[in-house]
């Protein structure tokens, strides 16, 4: 009994092991799943939603007396509003035609409820802003579904975080003008052109950069002048380090009478930025005249090679400008001090 029992113990604690071994690998596994391909509700929520379109109304449904619901104007909702979606699927009637709406509720301090049009709300998506002077749309993922039509520069997007295909972007929801009508997506063309997607390169995620062409948008279209120029003015004081804000600065008729002059100087350091966003480098110093070639990583280590002889104030910040080398791409431009860390400070 002794020797089968002998027998049977090197069996059991193989298996131990084995079993030991799966859990950790499915665990492992599991842990690489979420790192690489973390799921949707991770990233986005379904119940919350974007408004995408500007001069969006909030509405109250009644139901009348022939048993049709009508929808009537209760307030206006902001171009990149989140609200938080109640319900879906509600159809009802304006002055101008039958829609399908979504009740939502605004995360104000009111709490205030009411109902959007559905093709004014991105729901489980996040923003993004077309950066290129302008970029067309396509039926696919691959260069040779090209669409005829264009977003341009600044134009607010709805997109699927997690859907990405090589050099392709999902779009989830978008609005042009071409013209003579207002073209929106998904709606217009929903049937016709069930999916759209767009080059990742002519895109920024940035939220300073969305929020900064949200706040564009809205001074482009607003008639009062007074509170254009608010608009820009708190655009440009919010995110100095959007790619807008030379178009902001020329909205406001801004100038730079500052004539730069340089010397050389040699020194190391890093792009650093107090709010963890990403840092513009310009073709030549200073803000106004001057275009964002591409932009820094926080922490990116740097080579300066030239700084100006004249200091510049940006946000009640003085400092020069300097020419510096990426030591990841090697690229070069222009950067205000203020994001710059040398190696000696």
């Amino acid at each position: 009994m002794k020797k089968k029992a002998l027998w049977l113990l090197p069996v059991l604690i193989i298996l131990c092991l084995v079993v030991v071994s799966c859990v950790k690998n499915k665990n492992s596994a599991a842990e690489t799943l979420e790192t690489d391909y973390p799921l949707e509700s991770d990233i986005v929520s379904p119940d919350y939603g974007y408004i995408i379109r500007d001069a969006s109304g909030l509405y109250d449904i009644v139901s009348t007396e022939n048993g049709k619901s009508t929808a009537k104007w209760k307030a206006g909702l902001d171009l990149g509003e989140r609200v938080k979606v109640l319900s879906e699927g509600i159809t009802a009637v304006t002055e101008e035609a039958e829609y399908s709406f979504i009740e939502v509720e605004r995360e104000d301090t009111q709490k205030q409820r009411g109902f959007v049009m559905d093709f004014r709300i991105a729901v489980g998506a996040k923003l993004a802003v077309i950066i290129e002077p302008s970029t067309y749309l396509y039926k696919a993922p691959k260069y040779s579904a090209v669409w005829t039509y264009t977003l341009t520069r600044g134009s607010v997007v709805a997109f699927w975080p997690d859907i990405y295909n090589g050099a392709f972007i999902k779009i989830k929801a978008f609005s042009l003008y071409d013209g003579k009508t207002p073209v929106y997506f998904p709606y217009t063309y929903q049937a016709a052109v069930p999916e759209v997607f767009i080059l990742c390169e002519a895109v920024s995620l940035q939220d300073n950069d969305v929020q900064a062409a949200i706040l564009l948008t809205l001074a482009r279209n607003e008639k009062n002048e007074a509170q254009k120029n608010a608009l820009l003015n708190s655009a440009l004081k919010g995110f100095s380090s959007s790619v807008f804000v030379d178009d902001i600065r020329a909205l406001l008729n801004l100038e730079n009478d500052i004539v730069f002059t340089t010397t050389e100087f040699k020194n190391t350091g890093r792009a650093h930025s107090d709010d963890g966003g990403n840092i513009n480098v310009r073709d030549k110093p200073g803000i106004y005249g001057s275009n964002v070639v591409f932009q820094l990583s926080p922490g990116t280590g740097l080579v300066t090679l030239e700084r100006t002889n004249e200091e510049d104030v940006i946000h009640s910040v003085k400092n020069y400008w300097w020419k510096i080398q990426s030591t990841e791409t090697g690229r070069t431009g222009w950067i205000f001090g203020g994001y710059l860390l040398l190696n000696s400070d």
